[in-house]
């Protein structure tokens, strides 16, 4: 399969994942039955990592297929499946069409993994030794993006919804579902829009500064995908030092100059 294809492909799966797992915080027209957001959540590595420590079943095995998923071909997850990786990727995207070229152009960055790395050791050390979940909760990707839609997009589109009706109660019916327009505790809300606003930035900025610095989700599976049977390497004989691999590499983990990717 070629690049292109490959491309198209992640794309693909990555708008089918980010569409479902929206739909399982913002399911608005009751679209998702029980058992479709059961197999979404399944695929979401740390949902199901703690629902298998929490109850062992073949059905919260998905943070082990995620796994093996990583063993072949890398971090899949990060780049098609986890939501706020898929979001940044989005933010990325718009930020680059809006923006000069040149100032969208990423750079090679010396890696600055220790954060993630300790912040993974103190979440696996609060999960196994003192059963705090919630702990795991507060940089688990998933649930960052569960609070940015609970907590940001849900009101807003609440409020979408209720400029709608207002026009179509006029003629005696709603267009849309009737959505509260309550941003819950005021406090809360602060922190959701400001942490929002935060990887808002560094996504645009700095790409995947998230998952690359911060995120113990993606310490981890980075630390498996060291063995990962697949690898994106740059092979010296085709390289004609045009730079844009580096250039495009929101990970900012190419460096092409020494023929390296050092997400590997």
């Amino acid at each position: 399969m070629t690049q292109k294809k490959l491309k198209y492909v992640r794309i693909t799966v990555a708008s089918v994942f980010f569409v479902a797992t929206s739909l399982l915080f913002a399911d608005f027209f009751k679209i998702l039955s029980e058992k479709a957001s059961n197999y979404i959540l399944f695929f979401q590595f740390v949902p199901s990592l703690l629902k298998f420590v929490s109850v062992p079943a073949i059905g919260a095995l998905g943070f082990f297929v995620v796994a093996v998923l990583t063993l072949i071909y890398g971090r899949v997850y990060c780049s098609a499946i986890c939501p706020l990786g898929i979001f940044m990727d989005i933010v990325a995207w718009v930020s680059k069409k809006t923006r000069g070229k040149k100032r969208s152009e990423y750079r090679y960055a010396k890696p600055l993994s220790w954060p993630q790395y300790y912040i993974l050791g103190i979440s696996a050390g609060a999960l196994l030794f003192f059963d705090l979940a919630f702990f795991v909760r507060i940089f688990d990707p998933y649930a960052i993006f569960g609070r940015f839609a609970v907590g940001v997009f849900d009101p807003i589109v609440g409020f979408v919804f209720a400029a709608v009706n207002s026009i179509s109660d006029k003629y005696g019916e709603y267009a849309l579902p009737v959505v509260g327009l309550s941003f819950g505790n005021a406090a809360l809300a602060a922190f959701n829009f400001t942490f929002l606003a935060l990887v808002v930035y560094l996504a645009a900025r700095k790409g995947r500064f998230y998952c690359d610095s911060i995120c113990p989700v993606g310490a981890l599976l980075k630390l498996l995908s060291k063995f990962s049977l697949y690898k994106v390497r740059i092979e010296p004989s085709a390289c004609v030092a045009c730079g844009i691999c580096q250039k495009e590499c929101k990970a900012n983990c190419v460096d092409f100059k020494n023929l390296k990717n050092y997400e590997n």
